[in-house]
């Protein structure tokens, strides 16, 4: 995956890896809920907690000033 932008749109995150998870009704919610105050999509907020769990917040970089997520 490219990591330099090449038109208009959000900054490039980084060489990133799909993946597939399927998670309770109630867990995917709260995700959605949790990203949505934070002003994020799912897909990041999803990222930064994870990494913040493994602690590799480093390996996570947020397009703008967002608060971080507590490890």
């Amino acid at each position: 995956m490219a990591t330099t932008r090449s038109g208009p749109g959000r900054p490039a995150l980084g060489e990133r890896t799909r993946m597939t998870v399927r998670v309770p009704s109630d867990v995917y919610d709260a995700l959605r809920r949790e990203a949505a105050a934070r002003g994020i999509s799912m897909n990041q907020y999803v990222a930064e907690v994870a990494a913040a769990h493994l602690g590799m917040s480093e390996a996570v970089s947020s397009y703008d000033d967002q608060e971080a997520i507590p490890a």
